[in-house]
């Protein structure tokens, strides 16, 4: 809450409504020196008041959306299926463009090794760019920074760069939640991956996608009961929940978001933080050229979307990524056949 910079400047007009009216009227009063110090002081006063009556609503009305989202959870939870657990702190991984104050906290998803790619460009874009134009066959994604420009934590980044957090700009793409599983799991289930058999992908259970939300549950339940001792595996880290990641229990108010799906805002972002157009323009060309394309994708979105029980698991799991970054949970059938 302490990054979102408000405006209070509407509040001030308020002071001279709340004047009794007879200050108001200079015919009614006296000119004199010792009553306009009276009129100043309660002047004031009335600024001072005002003023510490709008950050206390700014404060409360936090806290009353979080306890609003707190109630919803709680009567979710009484079904038959409890939600996970919101706001573990899985992993972080920002990587910056030290220059432009900067920051991408990257989630496991579609865009992910795009948005690496992107932080790496606008931290060093002339080895980038010779990257890339040595292979023609690389579609902005050479990644020559490796970890150089990388942080774990948004404390190190602060410490390192000797920087507070109002100083930096910090953005995350986010994905719609049934959209982001089913990419995982067209990419890591329902294809034989390095000499790996179809069934023993994506916890043993191939390409059966209710075996797979029912592992996806049960694995969650019990990192979210003991974090310390469960051994995540790389497909954990692409399934869990979004919220796991980039320490948003505690700066999710500090994150800009933008939607995979339309990349909402990127340019504003870019362009605010002091990328030139030129780059914003490259950046948004690659960034909408980059699609995964399923012809399986609508089949397994059909099987998900007409089963209660597979829909109340995908609600269970991703309960709280619904909710944090705005997507709703209504969905229709695609009309595709099921057998």
């Amino acid at each position: 809450m302490g990054c979102r910079i408000r405006n209070y400047n509407c509040c001030l007009p308020k002071v001279y409504k709340s004047l009794p009216s007879q200050y108001l009227r200079r015919t009614m009063v006296p000119n004199t020196p010792k009553f306009t110090e009276t009129l100043r002081n309660i002047a004031a006063i009335a600024v001072v008041t005002a003023l510490a009556q709008y950050y206390t609503s700014v404060h409360y009305n936090n806290q009353f959306m979080d306890l609003m989202k707190t109630s919803l959870r709680e009567s979710c939870d009484r079904r038959d299926m409890p939600l996970i657990r919101a706001y573990m702190n899985m992993d972080t991984i920002l990587k910056v463009a030290p220059r432009l104050n900067l920051s991408a906290c990257v989630i496991p998803n579609d865009m992910s090794t795009v948005l690496r790619s992107i932080m790496c460009f606008l931290s060093d874009s002339e080895s980038l760019s010779k990257a890339n134009e040595s292979d023609s066959t690389k579609n902005f994604t050479a990644n020559i920074c490796a970890d150089k420009n990388e942080f774990a934590s948004l404390e190190s980044m602060y410490t390192s760069t000797g920087t507070m957090p109002e100083n930096w700009t910090l953005l995350v793409i986010t994905q719609e939640p049934l959209n982001r599983f089913l990419s995982v799991f067209l990419n890591e289930c329902a294809s034989e991956n390095e000499g790996m058999q179809q069934k023993d992908n994506c916890y043993g259970c191939g390409k059966d996608v209710s075996c797979v939300l029912n592992r996806i549950y049960e694995r969650a339940q019990s990192y979210a009961a003991d974090p310390h001792g469960f051994p995540v595996t790389r497909q954990d880290y692409l399934f869990f929940p979004q919220n796991w990641h980039c320490s948003f229990g505690t700066y999710r108010w500090c994150y800009k978001l933008v939607p995979l799906e339309t990349l909402e805002y990127l340019p504003d972002i870019l362009q605010t933080a002091g990328v030139a157009d030129s780059q914003v323009a490259t950046i948004m060309a690659q960034s909408t050229s980059y699609k995964t394309n399923h012809s399986e994708f609508d089949f397994y979105h059909d099987i998900i979307i007409s089963s209660s029980e597979l829909r109340q698991l995908l609600h269970s799991i991703y309960f709280d990524d619904y909710e944090m970054f705005g997507y709703p949970f209504v969905y229709t059938e695609r009309n595709v056949q099921l057998n």
